[in-house]
């Protein structure tokens, strides 16, 4: 059996990183691809421009199927305000088509 994926967003005021990581033992991880991508369309961790920050995400998306060799089908998002210091997670559910991870292992990271 494969080894269940996570794949995460990360939506900064500066530069958007998706990682692919692929679940080694029931605590750790192996990043197997990276995408970074400036940001675009963002200021204070506040969306202002929803086409240039879809541009900007998709690049990074594909920057890191193309460092995995992998297809992303589903990710977990995170996105910080700056100016309010909070956070939002997006996604219960994060993975690849085929190679769901388990709930646990999302608590987990």
């Amino acid at each position: 059996m494969d080894a269940p994926l996570l794949t995460a967003v990360d939506v900064g005021t500066t530069k958007i990183c998706t990682l692919v990581a692929e679940m080694t033992s029931e605590t750790e991880f192996e990043i197997i691809g990276v995408g970074l991508e400036p940001a675009r369309g963002m200021r204070k961790g506040v969306v202002v421009n929803v086409d240039e920050a879809g541009a900007a995400i998709r690049e990074s998306v594909v920057k890191a199927e193309r460092t995995s060799g992998l297809e992303i089908g589903q990710a977990m998002e995170r996105a910080c305000a700056a100016a309010s210091l909070s956070c939002l997670t997006a996604g219960a559910q994060a993975g690849m088509p085929g190679r769901d991870a388990l709930e646990r292992h999302l608590a987990q990271a």
